[in-house]
C-alpha cells in the first residue's frame, strides 16, 4: 500500500504543480518559475524519497491512533473496575461507615452497592430465571456523574414511581414494561446495563435502589462496598 501510494503521488503531483508553473509564468519573478518548471520536467528523488515520506507519515498516524486507543481503553477499564473516584471495601458498609466517609473533607457523596445472596425469577414483559438482585443507593447515580468516565444509571431508576423501577443487567433479556419479581411484587423495567461499575456482578441480574427494594417489602442488608 505504501509503494502504491508513493507511485500514485509521483503520477499525480505534476498536475497541480503545472498549475503553479502557469501562474508563476505570468509573474515578474524568475526563481519560483524555474524551480517549479524543473520539478515538473525533471522530478528529483523519485520513488524512494516519496516512499520514505509515506511510510513515515503512516507510522506516525498509526502510532498516534493506537496510543490514544490503548490509553482510553486503560482509563475506561480502571474506572469500570473502581466505580467511583474512591472505592472503599471492608467488613460491612453500614450507615455508620457511610456517615463517617461523608464527614471526610472533600467527599461530596457516598453510595453503596451490594449483590443479594438469593435468586429471583422475573416474569412479564421481561422473563428470566435465577436472577440475582443488585441493590444500590440512589446517590450512586450522582457519584457516577461526577466520575466523568462512567455512564451513570438512568434517572428513571432513582425515581419514586409506582411500580418500582428496575434495570435488567448482564445476560438478562433486554426490554421494558411491567414485570413480576418472585416474592417481591410488580416492578417496571426501565432499561438495561451490562454491568455496575465497581461491583463484580453475576449474570443475569436486576438493579434496584435500596428504597425501591424496601417498597417491595424486603429489608436491605448492607454489603461491604462503598463508592
Amino acid at each position: 500500500m505504501a509503494v502504491a501510494a508513493a507511485l500514485l503521488t509521483l503520477r499525480v503531483y505534476p498536475i497541480p504543480l503545472s498549475g503553479v508553473v502557469a501562474a508563476l509564468k505570468r509573474g515578474r519573478g524568475l526563481t519560483g518559475f524555474l524551480g517549479a518548471a524543473r520539478s515538473v520536467r525533471d522530478p528529483s528523488g523519485g520513488l524512494l524519497p516519496a516512499l520514505a515520506v509515506v511510510l513515515g507519515f503512516s507510522v506516525a498516524v498509526f502510532s498516534l491512533v493506537m496510543s490514544s486507543t490503548v490509553t482510553r481503553g486503560a482509563e475506561t477499564a480502571a474506572w469500570e473496575a473502581t466505580g467511583a473516584q474512591v472505592r472503599v471495601t471492608g467488613p460491612t458498609a453500614d450507615d455508620a461507615l457511610v456517615e463517617q466517609l461523608r464527614s471526610v473533607p472533600g467527599v461530596a457523596e457516598v453510595g453503596r452497592a451490594t449483590v443479594l445472596a438469593s435468586n429471583v425469577n422475573l416474569t412479564g414483559a421481561v422473563r428470566a430465571d435465577g436472577v440475582r438482585v443488585v441493590v444500590v443507593d440512589a446517590s450512586l447515580r450522582e457519584i457516577q456523574q461526577a466520575a466523568g468516565q462512567l455512564t451513570p444509571l438512568p434517572a428513571e431508576l432513582v425515581s419514586d414511581e409506582v411500580p418500582v423501577p428496575v434495570l435488567t443487567g448482564g445476560s438478562a433479556p433486554q426490554g421494558s414494561g411491567l414485570a413480576e419479581v418472585s416474592g417481591g411484587g410488580e416492578v417496571r423495567v426501565v432499561g438495561h446495563v451490562d454491568l455496575v461499575p465497581g461491583l463484580s456482578t453475576p449474570h443475569p441480574f436486576i438493579v434496584v435502589t435500596a428504597e425501591g427494594w424496601e417498597r417491595l417489602g424486603h429489608s436491605v442488608q448492607p454489603g461491604n462496598l462503598a463508592l
